[in-house]
């Protein structure tokens, strides 16, 4: 076993903690969807953070490429899947909310404060690992960062609204164009 393969087990499993929660979320409010009242913002977050723990997951492969480490950066790595995982249970504590507008708006910040790290981790995980920085990676960052201040700040719904779909359109967009980037396989 390679020190990478060693180090990403704690890595995958704690990635494939928050799928499970979000997934088992989903899975409650097809049992019971009538005891559920949903909310459409609070949505599109649930299948942000979906998609975040697959790119997390997806972008550890690089980490193969750094060319050393210790344990305080092993300890960094660990940062954006616990954060990931965090950003699930939040939205999804004991499985779907009775009430997931009043719940989103009563957990949005520590949500957002999650997302605020997410985005910084995803800025220093590069330089930190010593690996080349993907294309648009500042960019992006510092959008999410912004996006996840105003957040932080407002509990006004359009701007929530407006925040979620342009947060969801651009990750995806991000996401698609990783879709077809191969990875070496050795």
């Amino acid at each position: 076993m390679s020190f990478f393969e060693y180090i990403s087990v704690i890595v995958s499993v704690i990635l494939a903690l928050g799928i499970a929660r979000v997934l088992g979320g989903l899975g409650e409010l097809l049992v019971a969807r009538r005891e559920k009242k949903t909310y459409w913002v609070h949505s599109v977050w649930i299948a942000f953070v979906f998609l975040m723990h697959i790119r997390i997951w997806w972008s550890y492969w690089d980490v193969a490429a750094a060319p050393s480490t210790n344990l305080l950066v092993f300890l960094f790595m660990l940062v954006g899947p616990a954060a990931a995982y965090l950003s699930a249970y939040v939205l999804l504590p004991g499985g779907f909310p009775s009430d997931a507008d009043q719940h989103f708006y009563a957990t949005r910040r520590p949500f957002f404060l999650l997302g605020l790290v997410l985005a910084v981790y995803a800025a220093l995980t590069p330089p930190v690992l010593g690996y080349q920085t993907p294309s648009g990676l500042y960019a992006g960052a510092t959008l999410a960062i912004g996006v996840n201040v105003i957040a932080l700040l407002t509990a006004d719904r359009r701007v929530h609204s407006v925040i979620a779909l342009v947060s969801l359109v651009g990750f995806s967009l991000s996401f698609l164009n990783r879709l077809t980037a191969t990875v070496p396989l050795d």
